[in-house]
């Protein structure tokens, strides 16, 4: 799955992108911190890119003990970005 991920991201798949972040962040693991933040990284692109705030908004949302702690500015911009007003 991960690969399958790399080649969405490198593709520019934004719709594969986020489904496959999605799929993995799902999983129970035990991955890095740093790890599951490329996930919600990816996923929240594929769906801002795509227009869909509220998906990528929902995302965010549903993994917080992920992201909590992240101090990476690319992730706070693509949240910025999900929770904008419209």
């Amino acid at each position: 799955r991960w690969l399958e991920l790399f080649k969405a991201v490198g593709a520019r798949d934004t719709a594969r992108m986020a489904q496959m972040a999605e799929m993995l962040l799902a999983e129970k693991s035990d991955l890095p911190a740093d790890h599951r933040q490329y996930l919600m990284s990816a996923g929240l692109a594929g769906y801002l890119a795509q227009g869909r705030r509220e998906q990528a908004a929902a995302l965010w949302n549903r993994y917080p003990e992920d992201v909590s702690k992240s101090d990476d500015l690319g992730l706070r911009l693509l949240k910025a970005h999900a929770f904008a007003a419209k």
